[in-house]
């Protein structure tokens, strides 16, 4: 019998994204920055590479999902 599983694209691109960042840069660098409004937003270069693994990510679970 074969499951039927159904996600969200874009959910699972970002916490993969998001898991790669975390281990790439959790002992080099900051990953995280608080701005003056009190909200936490990735520094620049962690949101860069975010972008780069969200692109690797969803492209990959998009090819696989269709």
């Amino acid at each position: 019998m074969q499951d039927l599983l159904t996600i969200n694209k874009i959910e699972l691109a970002s916490e993969l994204a998001n898991n790669r960042v975390v281990d790439e840069m959790a002992k080099t660098s900051d990953i995280y920055e608080q701005h003056t409004n009190g909200d936490t937003h990735y520094t620049e270069q962690a949101q860069d590479l975010f972008n780069e693994w969200y692109d690797y990510y969803l492209s990959i679970i998009e090819s696989i999902a269709q």
